[in-house]
């Protein structure tokens, strides 16, 4: 009754995502299907099991050409179909749709499943061997069949671990049971040897369950201490979930409120351009409106696209222009990868908008924020983190003030101004420009100095051009207005 009585969802009325019409669909054709092969049975007995087979196969073909002629069905299986095979760049190159082995090492096969990973091809022998009892001949042949699907979805996508693990487990243990059956056959069960026999099975299980104790020590007693309120040990807080968490709370703080948080009714006044992966964070913990998130392209009107090729981009005026088109008025970076020439992410994230890796300094980007000082970004998850990085830093998009300068036609002016972060870290932006013909030499800047922003100057502008020099502050006001501040009339 819920999933037909309520408004269409993420996916529509039979997405695979969330509970919906295609969940009911799929149980009243199992349904049909387990009714319609008993009644067969009943009214003409197949005398093999290929017979039987064959009926049900009819069966259950009906009921599924029944579930292609429901209206908007299809298109649910089509999404359903995309997500298994991975046919979307954003489900490909998720974290949970790589193999359990990734990359040809074990290192996560194990933490999720210890020795046993290494078993998980083998877990259906275990319930097809106990299937030669005829009492136990039916749900053996279905925990065969459950263990053999989720076990090829389980080593085709970690995901699907979650899954497999509830039979897996069960399956695993028939394998070893059966195995010292077969073993105990070898040799008389009078015989010492056959005991032992029995046994190693067991030891077998106990050293396969060893390396995801080990990997999970550490974990159970920061888990039974969150569990009872106490306080988070240094580790904890330095992981990539923490640690995105804690500048959540950072960009909160930072940036002024939105109306709207919870109410689908109501549109905020900007938005905060954040990697999808990480969107759910900063909705929930942040309170700011995100143009993509976890949900990626199975959100509707979703911007993934786009918000994935804004931190590829190389021309800060198509960059500008793009977050003045879509609302948002924030850009969050990540320490992620290593930095490429003229890339827009890096640009900001390890050059904070100055002149750095061959491009030119960027005109409409200032620092806010950035921290924690000590933690591992997301793009990090899995990888050592390198000694001094900053995990996340905020960049506000501004028009920015522009200055004149007077100046001798064709000679260098410049701007400086020294800004420390709130980790105390210490950086110089500098800009430069040439008069022209009249003598008027002109740089745009994005940074004030009368502002409450985290990352705040140091001093005034030092404007310099030959023997001049000016001194000079500049509001919030000026920076957000693109203010003309002509230095000729000072």
């Amino acid at each position: 009754p819920f999933a037909l009585g309520r408004e269409p969802g993420l996916g529509g009325p039979f997405s695979p995502i969330e509970l919906s019409r295609l969940h009911v669909a799929a149980l009243v054709a199992v349904a049909a299907t387990a009714a319609g092969a008993s009644g067969l049975a009943r009214w003409r007995p197949a005398a093999s099991v290929p017979g039987r087979l064959l009926g049900l196969a009819g069966v259950g073909g009906l009921a599924a050409l029944g579930l292609l002629l429901v209206p908007g069905l299809t298109e649910g299986l089509e999404h359903a179909r995309g997500y298994a095979l991975k046919e979307t760049a954003w489900i490909a190159g998720n974290t949970e749709s790589q193999p359990i082995f990734q990359g040809g090492s074990a290192a996560n096969a194990v933490f999720l499943f210890g020795g046993f990973a290494f078993l998980v091809p083998l877990c259906p022998l275990g319930p097809l061997a106990r299937a030669r009892a005829p009492a136990l001949r039916a749900p053996a042949l279905v925990l065969f069949a459950f263990t053999a699907v989720f076990g090829v979805l389980a080593l085709s996508q970690s995901r699907y671990a979650n899954d497999f693990a509830p039979a897996g487990s069960v399956a695993l243990v028939l394998l070893l049971s059966e195995s010292g059956r077969g073993l105990a056959r070898l040799v008389p069960r009078s015989v010492w040897g056959g005991r032992a026999l029995r046994a190693l099975p067991a030891l077998v299980g106990l050293l396969l369950l060893w390396p995801l104790v080990s990997s999970h020590r550490d974990r159970v007693p920061r888990a039974l201490a969150a569990v009872r309120g106490e306080p988070a040990d240094e580790r904890a807080w330095r992981t990539p979930h923490a640690t995105v968490h804690r500048f959540a709370k950072l960009v909160r703080a930072a940036t002024p409120e939105t109306r709207g948080y919870l109410d689908p009714e109501a549109t905020p006044e900007y938005g905060v351009l954040s990697f999808a992966g990480v969107g759910h964070v900063f909705q929930r913990i942040a309170r700011r409106p995100t143009p993509a998130d976890n949900f990626g392209p199975y959100l509707k009107n979703s911007n993934l696209d786009v918000a994935r090729d804004f931190y590829a981009l190389t021309d800060e005026r198509e960059a500008v222009a793009l977050s003045e088109r879509l609302g948002w008025r924030y850009v969050i970076t990540a320490a992620a990868g290593l930095p490429r020439r003229g890339m827009l992410l890096h640009r900001l994230h390890w050059a904070d908008g100055t002149r750095r890796f061959g491009a030119p300094r960027l005109e409409h980007f200032r620092l806010v924020t950035e921290g924690p000082p000590s933690g591992t970004s997301i793009g990090n998850l899995g990888k050592p983190r390198p000694t001094g990085d900053i995990p996340y830093k905020l960049f506000e998009v501004v028009p920015g003030a522009l200055l004149q300068v007077p100046a001798e036609p064709g000679s260098s002016v410049s701007a400086e101004l020294a800004i420390r972060t709130p980790t105390l870290r210490r950086f110089t932006y500098r800009a430069t420009a040439d008069a022209d013909a009249e003598g008027i030499a002109r740089l745009r800047v994005p940074y004030a100095t009368d502002t409450e922003a985290p990352a705040r100057p140091l001093a005034p502008y030092r404007v310099l051009a030959g023997e001049r020099e000016w001194v000079l502050d500049l509001s919030d006001a000026q920076v957000r207005d693109g203010a003309l501040i002509d230095l000729a009339a000072e």
